[in-house]
């Protein structure tokens, strides 16, 4: 079935008796002209894209692609391009998503199956069609399905689209045995899928989510590092015996695991939580902030911040860690995510900070005004940040000392999200969000 992602609108043309000037905005006319380009007859097309591996032709019109799409007049008048051939290949893209691509320039239409939407998203992005990005994004959060949400959470997150992404990963933690049997979640990077199997809100049972785990890895080979920390997200305690001996057999996790969940079981243990996939968010950093491959490591080239990748939990008390590496101006503490910015430092960026480490003394930050607070952060220290938004406070710790309360003026009403900011340094989380012991 196809969908339209955006149309013609056709309104009769309006006029004021006594006016001297004759004004017409015609689009519906200059639509239907447009289309007509692409139509049976291509003798006004002065050129061709090849697209995909059969090389599929697609008649174009040089001009009208160029006054859509900066990339595309870049090549279509480069030097390089050869005008005797007039052709141009793009065999990276389907011909359906570059269809529809086409048909939006020529003539503002689109008539797209649901299930090329996504990779028309990534077309519009590639070739900076920022209108037919934003309908394309608007029809998928509001048409997710089991499976689509994973695939288009991937590209969400390759295109930055935090917006999108959190609409995916939400669909994706309430329905997630169906999106898990759907199978598109194996295009999610390693990064992208232990946050979703480390969630505490994911509705899936253990067994599920270690049959999303094996099937991701028998996918995609990865080396064993990288699988033990995939499996690590599953509590296996809460497997039955015919499942422990299933997982057993598979050979997958240790012996010594394995023996560890049977004791849990016989002995009657507290079921363990599910772990943490807390790191940093690639979507909410500054611009100079590089993250390392898990997310945990945050590098600073100047003043700025980075963001944790879930929000604090807004019942009892919620404690992480982070290891300072090196650098100076050091922040530790939470940020609203619609307010902070991010290109610098905590404190005039709006965030809610502890600040042990500058050539000055210690102070902690809120709402752009600061107060003294703590003692001096040295390189190698464990800063620990205590929230309790119940109570409205937030307080700190050095080493594993209690600094005391910074804050007692946190809203039951606004989401905070971990945060932290540095210059020319290093930092690195070391746990959490969690609940405190």
């Amino acid at each position: 079935m196809c969908t339209p992602l955006a149309g013609m609108a056709v309104a009769p043309a309006k006029f004021e008796s006594g006016t001297s000037t004759f004004q017409l905005v015609d689009t519906a006319t200059l639509s239907l002209t447009l289309s007509r380009l692409l139509g049976p007859d291509r003798s006004l097309c002065d050129f061709t894209f090849l697209v995909g591996a059969q090389w599929e032709r697609f008649p174009a019109v040089r001009a009208v692609v160029a006054a859509h799409s900066s990339p595309l007049k870049s090549m279509l008048f480069d030097e390089n391009f050869d005008r005797r051939l007039d052709v141009l290949k793009v065999p990276e893209w389907s011909p359906e998503a570059f269809r529809a691509m086409l048909g939006y320039m020529h003539s503002g239409v689109v008539e797209a199956s649901a299930l090329v939407v996504p990779e028309v998203l990534q077309l519009a992005d590639y070739f900076q069609l920022d209108g037919l990005k934003t309908h394309c994004r608007n029809f998928l959060s509001a048409n997710l399905t089991s499976e689509n949400a994973a695939v288009v959470l991937g590209i969400a997150t390759q295109l930055g689209d935090q917006e999108l992404h959190d609409a995916c990963r939400e669909f994706c933690l309430m329905h997630a045995e169906q999106v898990f049997n759907a199978g598109g979640f194996v295009a999610l990077r390693q990064l992208e899928l232990v946050d979703l199997l480390g969630d505490e809100d994911l509705n899936a049972d253990e067994w599920c989510v270690y049959q999303a785990a094996i099937t991701w890895l028998d996918k995609l080979g990865v080396p064993d590092r990288a699988a033990d920390e995939l499996l690590s997200c599953v509590r296996l305690p809460l497997l039955t015996g015919e499942q422990l001996r299933a997982v057993r057999e598979d050979g997958r996790v240790s012996e010594k695991l394995l023996l560890d969940a049977t004791l849990s079981k016989l002995v009657g243990e507290p079921l363990p939580e599910r772990s943490s996939a807390f790191a940093f968010d690639e979507c909410a950093k500054g611009h100079s902030v590089r993250l390392s491959r898990d997310r945990k490591t945050a590098s600073f080239d100047n003043s700025a911040c980075a963001l944790g990748n879930r929000a604090v939990k807004t019942s009892g008390q919620v404690y992480w860690e982070v290891l300072v590496l090196s650098g100076t101006n050091v922040y530790v503490g939470i940020a609203h995510r619609d307010t902070i910015n991010l290109d610098t430092n905590m404190g005039m960026g709006k965030g809610i900070a502890f600040r042990g480490m500058w050539n000055g003394e210690p102070d902690a930050w809120i709402d752009s005004t600061r107060r003294a607070y703590g003692r001096p952060i040295h390189h190698g220290d464990r800063v620990g940040v205590l929230v309790d938004i119940p109570a409205h406070r937030i307080s700190f710790c050095l080493n594993g000392e209690h600094l005391g309360v910074a804050f007692d003026s946190l809203s039951q009403s606004l989401a905070y999200w971990p945060c932290v900011g540095c210059q020319n340094g290093e930092l690195r989380l070391l746990s959490g969000p969690r609940k405190k012991p």
